[in-house]
């Protein structure tokens, strides 16, 4: 199609530029996008010395149950999956267990857990809400300690004990189900 040309008008045409092969092009990341792709609280925490290997695997196995509850544990007839780095992770999935494997699990370990965590606390917040509020909200531990006014690594201690606790009643347990890691 070609288009009237208007006389007294300057018309520039550009050449296409040359097609370069094998450039790799570096962008850097907007600060939106590097916030949503740092690493949790969790592996933070983990890499900077504050979390042990067992409390890590803790922690991921309670954030596998946490997501399989968020999600309804599914109809009972179809397979449970199980989510590999917690809830911050977005719930990636492992190998599928069997949903008879699953609710027993919730029944024997996980609320039992939970009752003795409810009990152990510092000020407002309890062992239960820290690590949940840690591992699956993916809130920071100093900002918990600022929004219950408490001194810095409260959290960080309750969480650990949380954690520690998990791993001891039932951390073998799930090491051999291979949930959560």
């Amino acid at each position: 199609m070609r288009f009237p040309r208007v006389p007294g008008t300057v018309y520039v045409v550009e050449a296409p530029a040359p097609v370069v092969e094998d450039v790799e092009i570096v962008v850097a990341p907007t600060p939106e996008t590097q916030r949503k792709l740092r690493a949790g609280v969790v592996e933070r925490m983990a890499k900077q010395g504050k979390m042990s290997a067992a409390q890590l695997a803790a922690a991921r196995m309670l954030g596998a149950i946490w997501f399989e509850l968020d999600a309804g544990m599914g109809p009972p007839d179809s397979l449970v999956r199980v989510a590999l780095a917690g809830c911050s992770e977005g719930g990636k999935a492992s190998e599928p267990i069997n949903y008879a494997l699953f609710e027993p699990i919730y029944v024997d370990v996980y609320h039992p857990w939970k009752v003795e965590a409810r009990a152990k606390t510092a000020g407002p917040i309890d062992a239960y809400s820290a690590v949940n509020r840690v591992v699956c909200e993916n809130l920071g531990p100093r900002q918990l300690d600022k929004a219950y006014g408490l001194r810095h690594g409260s959290v960080v201690q309750l969480v650990a004990w949380g954690l520690d606790r998990f791993d001891k009643l039932y951390g073998e347990n799930f090491r051999s189900l291979k949930i959560g890691t």
